[in-house]
């Protein structure tokens, strides 16, 4: 079995593929690009000009489709999911202020976590998001959200049995993975001392076709049902951002959405692991 894949699932940006102008060539050497096979003609030219390689997917297939595949194919044990909106910055030591980062700042980034997920250090590794990373002064922390990409260990995947397809247009796909590890007793590892910003929620193209206020409320409900006192539905409102959604009398896009406790999450988790430690000591006592 190869080792690793990078994959980049794209639908309706080839004109808008920020990421992929800022990877170094041995990412995009390693990387496929997820379209469907109705989309060939929109793609062709960046395909052709970055030589890139192309997993054709069913038409109807949305994001989290791509993903539960990505997860659950069984050629590459790791794969790093890779959003197609990305900008990437790096944190200066010292005053842990944002600069935009080089081709070479994401090398070292992409080869950072490669190195650690192969090694089995973590089973999730991610990056934080631009925003809010100036809060965080360490330069990783274990057990929290993480944003854009995704470092996996496919194995621990398919023995949490994680299902991102409870319906169709389910949209809290990362959320849902994130929980499912961290309840179960495996840590996430998320870099700060990078970060990653995409071009803002529900923008053109990806998700967004799909996505309505009944699709974020579905979800939300269903996210919160799945990891009962760990995640809490709201309603927020914000005046940029998240076009399509709802309005209300001022103008605001208002949606469902959640509010998650990390934290909380991931002491279960390690709560529960011990327990589980401590049962298989006891019977090897035996």
């Amino acid at each position: 079995m190869a080792q690793f894949r990078f994959y980049m699932p794209s639908s309706h940006r080839a004109d808008k593929l920020i990421t992929l102008k800022q990877l170094p060539d041995w990412v995009k050497e390693n990387m496929t690009l997820l379209i469907s096979g109705n989309e060939l003609a929109e793609y062709a030219d960046v395909i052709q000009k970055e030589n890139l390689n192309v997993y054709f997917v069913p038409e109807d297939w949305l994001l989290a489709d791509k993903d539960q595949w990505m997860f659950t194919q069984e050629e590459y044990r790791f794969v790093i999911r890779i959003e197609d909106d990305l900008t990437f910055f790096v944190r200066d030591p010292e005053t842990h202020k944002l600069s935009k980062a080089d081709v070479s700042h994401v090398s070292d980034m992409f080869r950072e976590c490669l190195e650690e997920l192969l090694e089995e250090k973590y089973p999730l590794i991610g990056i934080s998001s631009r925003g809010g990373n100036n809060f965080q002064e360490k330069d990783f922390v274990i057990g929290t959200r993480m944003h854009h990409i995704w470092f996996v260990d496919t194995d621990v995947y398919k023995k949490l049995d994680i299902n991102l397809v409870p319906f169709k247009e389910f949209v809290m796909d990362d959320f849902h993975v994130i929980l499912s590890y961290l309840r179960n007793g495996y840590p996430n590892k998320v870099y700060f001392k990078y970060a990653c910003d995409d071009r803002g929620s529900n923008t053109p193209g990806g998700a967004s076709v799909y996505r309505t206020s009944e699709v974020q409320w579905k979800s939300a409900c269903w996210l919160a049902t799945q990891h009962p006192g760990y995640v809490t539905v709201k309603e927020k409102t914000t005046s940029t951002g998240w076009e399509g959604m709802d309005k209300n009398s001022l103008g605001q896009n208002v949606r469902t959405d959640v509010t998650i406790e990390w934290k909380k999450a991931y002491a279960a988790g390690q709560s529960k692991l011990k327990r589980q430690q401590g049962f298989a000591f006891f019977n090897r006592r035996k």
